[in-house]
């Protein structure tokens, strides 16, 4: 009996693994690269510096997040 379409072969769901497990590492290195200018930069005149530190502590809490489902792969 053919598949009728509803559940995704081993190959595609091996391929779909891949595909996310390397989505995620780019967009952990991409909050790593943006973690590192936002603390070289420092907050622009226009923002607190409070709320610069806050959004450096989002980014890591974020790329803890990425790093954690990494491992989950």
């Amino acid at each position: 009996m053919e598949s009728d379409g509803d559940f995704p072969s081993t190959g595609d769901v091996g391929r779909r693994a891949t595909a996310v497990r390397d989505i995620t590492i780019e967009a952990a290195a991409d909050f790593e690269l943006a973690i590192a200018a936002a603390e070289r930069a420092g907050p622009s005149p226009n923002v607190h510096p409070r709320v610069h530190e806050a959004m450096i502590e989002a980014m890591r809490s974020e790329l803890a997040v990425l790093r954690e489902q990494l491992d989950d792969l």
